[in-house]
């Protein structure tokens, strides 16, 4: 699949609304390997038991085992756990049938990082979220 998603992209179905109004459920994503993830970029990570989740880049935090990915989903209040680099399957490069470019704006970007240093602040007061 890597040298898929480095060539041609990958597609996939995605399932739940927390990307909606962007994905919808029922979409179709293409995926691509991309070096760098940006806030506000979306992207796909494998998650325990075999599935995956599609959601924003907040931005990188450190963790014990070295650098990991923050993510949000875009209908949810809290970022999910800090998901290793080795967890990313691909970037989303574009969405629907026939799939279109997705165009990440700067009012997403900015978002993301804003999210990503409401994060940064509930650690620092000693909070978990």
């Amino acid at each position: 699949m890597q040298s898929a998603l480095r060539t041609d992209g990958v597609r996939v179905r995605v399932r739940g609304r927390c990307m909606a109004p962007g994905i919808p459920d029922g979409a179709l994503v293409e995926l691509r390997a991309r070096r760098v993830r940006w806030p506000g970029d979306v992207v796909a990570l494998q998650i325990p038991g075999g599935g995956a989740r599609v959601h924003r880049v907040l931005g990188y935090v450190p963790t014990r085992r070295g650098l990991a990915l923050l993510t949000q989903a875009d209908a949810e209040p809290a970022a999910d756990p800090p998901a290793p680099l080795r967890d990313v399957i691909g970037t989303v490069v574009g969405v629907a049938e026939p799939v279109t470019p997705v165009r990440v704006s700067w009012r997403h970007r900015a978002r993301a990082a804003a999210r990503y240093l409401r994060w940064w602040g509930g650690r620092l007061r000693g909070g978990r979220r």
